[in-house]
């Protein structure tokens, strides 16, 4: 059987043009936005459970503090994080979301701009969605 050579690729600063700025070099290395700042956080507890949610919009957190601000803490355990990140891109309402899952992973996708994935195991959640 042939073996495939080992892949590799980076990107280095020089190959990246004179005229971009430092932000849009982050962006560039970033491209897969991993690194989004999330400085909105607050930990809920909907249906006793412990939540905490990270997003990039204050409008988040006033949803789930709408939602779950009622509850108390009923259960000790580590608590679940999800993180909302929300594009400035609006657009039209996205179509109904499409369900999937294997094994511990579960995704939801509406369209490219509107998407989640679990992994169930871990307790972790993101989401891309547009306002």
């Amino acid at each position: 059987m042939n073996q495939l050579p080992p892949y590799s690729h980076t990107v280095s600063m020089s190959s990246l043009p004179l005229n971009v700025s430092a932000q849009s070099a982050d962006n560039v290395m970033d491209s897969l936005q991993s690194s989004i700042t999330l400085p909105f956080q607050q930990l809920f507890f909907p249906h006793g459970f412990p939540v905490f949610v990270k997003s990039n919009d204050p409008a988040v957190i006033k949803a789930a503090e709408v939602s779950w601000s009622g509850f108390k803490q009923r259960f000790e355990v580590p608590p679940l994080e999800v993180r909302f990140v929300i594009s400035e891109f609006t657009s039209r309402r996205p179509p109904v979301p499409v369900f999937r899952a294997q094994s511990n992973l579960m995704t939801m996708v509406a369209d490219a701009r509107n998407f989640a994935c679990c992994d169930l195991a871990a307790g972790f959640g993101f989401a891309y969605l547009t306002k």
